[in-house]
């Protein structure tokens, strides 16, 4: 939404950002082999809150992992809007 875009602009939710490579098969349905190999690239980006880098917090502590969907950002989290 536009609220959600002006938020993200000028509020922006302090995330710790994580990228992740991960590959995938070129067909789901099949197992891996070599007529079907793991050839899909693509990244995953993991938001972690608070980010643990700039408050230096113990690796004990709890976070919140947001995983928003193929179509949203971290900035989106359900309750932000």
């Amino acid at each position: 939404t536009l609220y959600n875009m002006v938020s993200a602009a000028f509020f922006p939710i302090d995330f710790e950002r994580e990228f992740v490579e991960v590959r995938g098969l070129a067909d789901k349905s099949r197992p891996e082999g070599a007529s079907n190999p793991r050839g899909m690239h693509d990244t995953v980006v993991l938001n972690y809150y608070p980010p643990v880098e700039k408050t230096k917090l113990p690796l004990s502590a709890p976070v919140i992992f947001v995983d928003p969907g193929l179509t949203c950002t971290a900035q989106d989290v359900p309750g932000s809007a």
